[in-house]
């Protein structure tokens, strides 16, 4: 399946501007991942995302016990099936207390970070509405999650609201930039009295997307590619999801915030995004293209996640030099639900 919504540089245009940028590509990547974390990188021509989301992890109970102990097995599934170069879990990862569990709240996100460690997969985060619930701060619990070696989420201006909001670029095998992922907190509650509904990622989280996107851009000469992920859809799923235009599980409406607060439109702008993927409504499993822009949910994981769904994730496959993405969903036991988005 083809598209189009905007046109990149091509040829030997696209590979002079490669060259001269990839020196300050591998600095950004370096920077961003840290001196000690890996750096994102086209391997063989092909890079592979696994993303899993609302693990739904709880220990107040020996129910919930279990059942964070199967999500975690679950995870452990995923990754030994799929051997991602990066791991992005969407939201939604401790969603009540921890009063069963030694070690409480630090201990709850090291169980969740652990496998990550132990296969050497990278792993980024972005935090859910029950996740901003919890008896930390969002900076605090970033700071958790980061003392696992293969993290590499961080917040790109810790004055923004919530945390976690970050780029991370993959580099080609030249050592170009050749993609960006870009992560967003989309918080819980809305923080104005009587809006109801979810929360919307914020003015200043905006403002940063395009601000760096317009830095990538005049590095490289052309709009950068890239995709997007968070835990709340933004209000544009509600479009996609009244119509059948989307392949996969349409279970229920969007837990969208009420209030748009124009990301959307400025990706529009930016040309550069080519995929949403979210979490949060967990018997929606769909993908779907709106206005260019692929619109995509990933399969829920955890076990204390309600809904009939099998539990797995979503495989995001990048090819070097192409602009697009393949994807399906992911269990133990089968792939299903294929969908393509090639420029």
């Amino acid at each position: 399946m083809t598209h189009t919504r905007r046109t990149f540089l091509t040829g030997a245009a696209l590979a002079l501007g490669a060259a001269v940028t990839a020196g300050g590509a591998a600095a950004v990547a370096q920077q961003a991942a840290g001196a000690d974390k890996p750096v994102l990188k086209f391997k063989n021509g092909k890079f592979r995302i696994l993303q899993m989301t609302d693990l739904h992890t709880a220990y107040n109970n020996p129910h919930e016990v279990a059942q964070a102990e199967m999500t975690v097995q679950k995870m452990r599934e995923m990754l030994a099936k799929e051997k991602p170069d990066l791991a992005v879990v969407t939201g939604d990862m401790i969603t009540s207390g921890v009063e069963l569990l030694d070690g409480g709240l630090e201990a709850a996100w090291e169980n969740i970070t652990r496998p990550f460690d132990q296969t050497n997969t990278p792993f980024v985060v972005t935090f859910g509405n029950h996740d901003h619930e919890r008896d930390a701060t969002m900076a605090e619990q970033l700071a958790m999650i980061a003392r696992a070696k293969m993290n590499l989420t961080y917040s790109a201006d810790p004055t923004h609201p919530g945390a976690g909001t970050c780029c991370l670029p993959i580099l080609a095998s030249d050592g170009g930039e050749a993609m960006r992922l870009w992560f967003f907190d989309s918080h819980s509650s809305p923080v104005i009295e009587g809006m109801g509904g979810y929360d919307w990622i914020r003015n200043e989280q905006i403002q940063w997307y395009r601000a760096e996107s317009a830095k990538a851009e005049q590095r490289a000469g052309h709009p950068v590619p890239g995709l997007a992920f968070f835990h709340i859809p933004v209000p544009e799923y509600w479009v996609v999801h009244q119509t059948d235009a989307a392949t996969g599980s349409a279970g229920e409406t969007p837990g969208s915030p009420e209030l748009n607060s124009g990301l959307f439109t400025s990706m529009i702008e930016r040309g550069d995004i080519l995929g949403i993927f979210v979490g949060h409504d967990h018997v929606n499993d769909y993908a779907a293209l709106y206005k260019g822009i692929a619109l995509v949910y990933g399969r829920k994981t955890g076990f204390g996640a309600y809904g009939d769904l099998e539990r797995g994730g979503r495989v995001i496959e990048l090819t070097e030099g192409k602009t697009g993405f393949d994807t399906h969903v992911s269990t133990p036991l089968r792939e299903e639900l294929y969908w393509s988005y090639w420029k």
